[in-house]
């Protein structure tokens, strides 16, 4: 970094080199607070070059540093290198943004205003469950507010809504429901989710060494678990011929094919009919067929039993044959 005098009436001369490629302009005040100015200017230079954003220098009058407007994209990566890399989760916050940008473009950020943001959720919350919908949103809003605080990219934060989530039922597919579901394109994928009870993430996640035919099993591996913990599923028949084909949808196959099982259901204005439906219905099926509750929690990977509780419903027949044992 280099600042050489120019005149007397308190202006430098400011050039230096970032990535190869030299930058210069000039600054006016006293040396101290060019100085200070030249430290920034160097700083924001770097870290423009390594978000690989387009740079040039003019007259600090105007403005010090003029960049092109940081566009969602842009900021999800510089989030995640700065912010997320070395997270647990880091890598389905990144998810998570990269879905919004699939749902509302690559936008300049500075665009993101609260309206934006309502539309966002109305989307997501078609084929989604208002949890999920809740955490995307909160992910959204962690980029902000680092926008806004720390880089200077947002003028102002945008409102974020926060859905009510349903609290106590647990949407299970009856069989009719699994018969029209089955007989849409991604058929293989939904036998894997409610056979297994996996996460549609940790599907969409899974490689070819995760599954293991000899023993019949899937490994959930901890970085793609919502838990952080390892688990191992035993494949039913069924899942052992469906899982290669399941593993070639996208995440936009399987979610428009859910759609149109909606559509032929007449279940579009049901909240609670989503995807992770699956998952409930596999956890609840075993439940209802006597299997522990522990082993069910290690199997779906909950954190803890008391998540797992809420699928040990109370059959009126349960009721009567515990009544028996007092005849």
């Amino acid at each position: 970094m280099y600042l050489q005098t120019i005149t007397a009436n308190n202006s430098y001369k400011f050039s230096c080199t970032v990535n190869g490629k030299r930058y210069s302009t000039t600054l006016y005040g006293n040396y101290p607070a060019c100085q200070e100015k030249a430290t920034n200017i160097r700083q924001e230079l770097k870290e423009a070059a390594s978000d690989g954003r387009e740079v040039s220098l003019i007259s600090d009058r105007v403005k010090d540093v003029v960049a092109k407007p940081l566009t969602l994209s842009e900021a999800s990566l510089k989030i995640y290198r700065r912010n997320w890399t070395y997270l647990k989760d880091g890598d389905r916050k990144m998810a998570h943004l990269n879905t919004i940008i699939d749902t509302i473009g690559d936008i300049p950020l500075k665009d993101l205003t609260t309206d934006k943001v309502e539309e966002l959720a109305e989307e997501l919350a078609k084929d989604r469950g208002l949890s999920t919908v809740n955490r995307y949103l909160t992910t959204l809003k962690t980029l902000c507010n680092k926008a806004y605080h720390n880089w200077g990219e947002l003028n102002k934060l945008p409102i974020f809504p926060k859905f009510k989530e349903p609290q106590g039922r647990v949407r299970v597919l009856t069989y009719t429901e699994e018969k029209v579901v089955l007989t849409t394109l991604s058929k293989a994928a939904f036998i894997v989710l409610l056979d297994t009870g996996m996460r549609l993430g940790e599907l969409l996640s899974l490689k070819s060494q995760h599954v293991d035919f000899n023993n019949s099993s899937i490994t959930i591996t901890s970085d793609n678990a919502k838990s952080g913990k390892r688990r191992v599923i035993p494949m039913t028949p069924r899942v052992v011929e469906y899982i290669l084909e399941a593993r070639r949808f996208t995440e936009h196959q399987i979610r428009e094919s859910w759609r149109f099982a909606r559509e032929r259901l007449e279940l579009l204005n049901d909240p609670e009919f989503v995807i992770h439906a699956c998952r409930h219905t596999c956890a609840s099926r075993l439940v209802q067929r006597g299997v522990p509750l522990l082993v069910v929690r290690d199997l779906l990977g909950h954190s803890t039993v008391q998540v797992t509780e809420k699928y040990a419903h109370v059959k009126q027949t349960d009721l009567v044959n515990a009544m028996k044992v007092l005849e």
